[in-house]
């Protein structure tokens, strides 16, 4: 029988995204290494099961701000993904782009970091906006498809299967990413500027925080949610249309 403590952190946000908020203040990655299960990632930072047991329990209890997005409709959490956080991203990027610059132009000299901050912002950014548009593309149109043709029990006409076959390069650039994300907050101390830093800093130290949020969020919905289960229809088409066509035994 699997209890809390054998579920991998991934499946506990995705019943009850409230519990995001809990992993992300004793800094466990729910989203790229969302894989890993309760008591793996309480024995890596060195935390009492028993206390991450009961704060999941007190969030449980909060039904009303409760977001079921793994019951959502796959088209639905397509239009959420988007209109959430692709267009987070696609707002907010140029804005962290040109502090991280602007910071390392006026205060490198005070504070060195900034230099390594500011070119890992800008490989960030590249990387972030080539796996974009690669999603809006490519991969949200083909799962749109697949969730009708499913919807409709019909064949998906002139598709091939893309998400089998490329669901190891997506979760790949998620935790190339999130690595980055890693490093940027390690410089940043955990996005805590020095108390002597000019508003410039203070500005780009908090943007980069509520990016690294917005990304935990982000990916977390389509590691443990959204690929899973497009995948999971992928293959129960592929294997109806195997047996259609007579390479399957019934």
């Amino acid at each position: 029988m699997q209890t809390v403590r054998t579920k991998t952190v991934g499946e506990i946000v995705a019943g009850n995204f409230l519990m995001a908020e809990i992993f992300q203040n004793h800094g466990i990655d729910y989203c790229c290494e969302g894989q890993k299960t309760l008591i793996e990632v309480c024995r890596e930072n060195a935390i009492k099961p028993k206390i991450l047991e009961q704060e999941l329990s007190k969030v449980a209890r909060d039904r009303q701000r409760t977001h079921h997005f793994d019951q959502w409709q796959l088209d639905y959490l397509i239009d959420h993904i988007i209109h959430q956080h692709h267009y987070y991203v696609w707002v907010n990027l140029p804005v962290v782009k040109e502090y991280a610059l602007k910071s390392f132009r006026m205060h490198n000299e005070q504070f060195p970091q900034l230099s390594r901050i500011q070119k890992l912002v800008f490989e960030l950014a590249d990387e972030l906006e080539r796996h974009l548009r690669e999603e809006e593309d490519l991969y949200f149109p083909y799962i749109r498809k697949l969730v009708q043709a499913h919807k409709m029990g019909r064949e998906l006409v002139d598709e091939d299967p893309i998400i089998g076959c490329s669901l190891e390069e997506i979760h790949a650039d998620h935790i190339y990413m999130g690595s980055v994300l890693k490093r940027i907050a390690s410089l940043c101390n955990d996005f805590k500027p020095p108390k002597d830093s000019a508003e410039t800093v203070r500005v780009l130290y908090q943007k980069l925080k509520d990016f690294q949020e917005d990304f935990y969020q982000h990916v977390h919905l389509e590691n443990n949610i959204l690929f899973p289960k497009a995948l999971k229809i992928e293959q129960d088409t592929m294997l109806v249309l195997r047996r259609q066509n007579g390479f399957v035994g019934s």
